[in-house]
């Protein structure tokens, strides 16, 4: 019965929706009439394919040109005084019949809502002085969801794209549309809509997307089976980064003209570098040829040509869009298996937040750009994937890890803050005696190793010494030789590039102010980390978001085990007395209330967390203050549960955290001199609700 009823609901919407449609085609529909193609101006809803437009031209050529037939016409939007004052007659509910006289509009005045590619052919087919067409004329002020309704609802050989249709699914969601919402998602494939969902249920990427509706020439680009990479990467910190100067760069030409920016300008536009000399000639062409801006009045295309011309990108170098975050995911790839293998993939909500949970340094942007960057010059050597086949060339093929490379990631880890098992572990291993001994194994007898042990310390001491004369070659990245291909600036690095850029991957290159003649490989590299890497001005609210859905992410993640020490649950009075040193160099506050929580370790040589609960119920709260955003394993051996409490640290933004500790339903964080007051709470079943 219930199923029932909500079929006559979807039908009753339906027949409610058809009968809107009429009224709105009566009461806005004003005439019909030929008007020259130059006139038109397209809306920047769907890609222009060259193909298709081929394709029709050929059409055009064996069946002549049906402009006159009712099933071609085009439609536009226009003023009722604009239409009678180039010579329109409001047309009468007996005559639908166009006249012949060509109605005179300036050139790119009429927005036209479809029929995009039949008219491009007619130009390239018409001679110049017969290049006219049908239209059907509606009013400007008509309802925005009768406009859509135009532009989509006649038939149109050209499928739609995963990214229109994903833009079409926002914005009618957004304007509470749900009609029009699921006829959308009926365009998308099973597997397509699983990806979709999974996505949307990201707060902090649906947001991001959110916010680049405005922006439609964007989504075009858009795959949904490759959606998945946004979730699994881990890198959530890192692509809402670069989606955050997307919106910056893109909402900065067009936010006065919102709607306007169209697929081709896009395609024009990614990658190059404004800054450059050939690049900012092949823009003047393509403004020149009519290419770029053609959705927008001739005024407004010479306003954004000069807006364009006049950015300086700086360090990020290259315009951003969807499609080139989608590609540069692929190159990212690579450092980020790196970055989950050194975590023993314990990730989750990201890679970044895991990281946040083992360090107890001072600078962690710092410090967490070093361990990438390392990656990024090392990952064919430390993972299996490679760079991508130059041409003409052998396809690369996945190495053996380098034990070595990990050696010197983990002590670089373990040097600028960051420790774990894991990391003190591999650091502890000699690599070079491992070498050492893999060649002598290879050359001699292996029964008589055992007496070759100074020969093995020789060669091992000899491999070390190339090694750090080798990392302590100076040179400087070429900015200077010819630009790279723009097929070369997203994705991952071709082989070539990748080898004769690593060396030059290092933190200082990456901020300091750098001029370039031309977009080399190495400016690539560049532009594509700083606009991972670096936050924007745009992200400043990321903080709250992510404290306000960090319960959404947990429930998607699944179960969290973020483990920091082997003994996490029971530290020693010796190992509290390292930490409280520690501590002081840190110029850690409160000593006495830490002080106090030694003493007591030391009374019991041991509390484990129910021996604490258990006496918690009676001595009420006890407060710690720790200056630091590592988390303090004096608060750890209080609880077993307090590994999640890492997990907000990072996004507290602030410099001084009070930790209450409760008795068995949990604990309350309050901040202490933060920017914005809040409370939080972690309950036994992992829930986090801020106040």
């Amino acid at each position: 019965m219930d199923e029932l009823h909500v079929d006559l609901v979807t039908q009753r919407d339906l027949l409610e929706h058809d009968d809107w449609i009429y009224k709105q085609t009566a009461s806005n529909f004003i005439g019909i009439g030929r008007v020259e193609i130059d006139a038109l101006v397209f809306m920047p809803s769907r890609t222009l394919d060259k193909k298709n437009v081929a394709r029709l031209v050929s059409i055009y050529k064996l069946q002549g040109c049906q402009r006159s037939n009712p099933q071609n016409y085009a439609q536009v939007l226009v003023g009722k005084n604009e239409f009678i004052a180039a010579g329109g007659s409001i047309h009468t509910s007996s005559s639908r019949k166009p006249s012949t006289t060509i109605l005179e509009f300036a050139p790119r005045s009429l927005e036209c809502l479809q029929g995009r590619h039949r008219l491009v052919a007619a130009q390239k087919f018409l001679r110049p002085d017969d290049c006219w067409w049908v239209v059907e004329f509606y009013l400007k002020d008509s309802h925005p969801k009768f406009q859509a309704y135009l532009q989509y609802a006649f038939p149109n050989s050209q499928r739609f794209t995963d990214g229109e249709i994903f833009h079409k699914i926002r914005s009618y969601h957004i304007a509470g549309d749900m009609l029009n919402e699921k006829y959308w998602w009926s365009f998308l494939s099973k597997s397509k809509t699983q990806d979709l969902k999974q996505l949307l249920k990201h707060p902090l990427f649906c947001s991001a997307f959110d916010r680049l509706l405005l922006l439609p020439g964007l989504w075009t680009a858009i795959q949904l089976g490759t959606l998945h990479r946004f979730l699994t990467i881990k890198c959530d910190e890192e692509i809402l980064n670069y989606m955050a100067f997307i919106e910056s760069f893109w909402m900065a030409l067009f936010n006065h003209l919102p709607g306007k920016l169209d697929n081709s300008s896009v395609s024009i536009l990614e990658c190059r570098a404004p800054e450059s000399m050939r690049d900012r000639q092949y823009i003047q062409s393509k403004f020149t040829q009519g290419e770029l801006f053609s959705t927008c009045m001739h005024s407004q295309r010479q306003l954004l040509l000069e807006k364009v011309m006049s950015v300086r990108l700086g360090s990020h170098a290259l315009i951003p869009s969807l499609h080139s975050l989608f590609e540069n995911l692929k190159y990212l790839e690579g450092p980020a298996a790196v970055m989950k293998e050194l975590m023993m993939g314990k990730v989750a909500p990201s890679i970044q937040a895991g990281l946040r949970c083992i360090y107890y340094g001072n600078d962690f942007a710092k410090s967490y750009k070093n361990l990438w960057l390392f990656a990024f010059k090392y990952f064919p050597d430390l993972v299996a994937i490679t760079p991508k086949k130059e041409k003409g060339q052998a396809k690369p093929q996945p190495k053996e890890k380098d034990l070595l490379l990990w050696n010197q990631l983990a002590r670089l880890a373990h040097q600028m803050g960051f420790d774990s098992p894991f990391i003190r572990t591999t650091q502890n291993e000699d690599p070079f005696r491992k070498k050492a001994e893999v060649f002598l194994f290879s050359n001699s007898n292996p029964l008589a190793m055992d007496r070759f042990e100074t020969e093995i310390a020789e060669v091992a001491r000899i491999l070390e010494s190339v090694v750090q004369q080798a990392n302590n070659i100076q040179a400087l990245p070429d900015t200077v030789s010819k630009d790279e291909p723009v097929s070369r600036r997203m994705g991952r690095p071709f082989e070539e590039s990748h080898y004769r850029d690593k060396n030059f991957l290092k933190v200082e290159l990456m901020e300091q102010a750098l001029d370039f003649q031309s977009v080399t490989s190495f400016i690539v590299k560049r532009a594509i980390f700083v606009s991972f890497f670096q936050p924007r001005q745009g992200t400043a609210e990321t903080n709250d978001l992510y404290l306000e859905n960090l319960d959404t992410l947990m429930e998607e993640n699944g179960e969290m085990e973020l483990e920091v020490h082997d003994n996490v649950h029971e530290i020693q009075a010796e190992e509290i007395k390292e930490i409280e040193a520690e501590a002081e160099n840190n110029e850690i506050e409160a000593e006495a209330e830490n002080n106090e929580i030694e003493a007591e370790a030391e009374n019991n040589e041991m509390m484990t967390a129910d021996d604490y609960e258990d006496d918690q119920m009676d001595q009420g709260p006890i407060q710690v203050k720790i200056q630091t955003f590592g988390h303090p394993p004096v608060v750890q051996r209080l609880r077993s549960q307090v590994q999640l409490i890492a997990l907000l640290i990072p996004y507290l933004a602030c410099h001084s955290i009070e930790y209450v500790i409760q008795d068995k339903y949990g604990f309350n964080l309050s901040l202490d001199q933060a920017k914005k007051e809040k409370t939080l709470c972690l309950m036994d079943k992992r829930i986090l609700r801020a106040t």
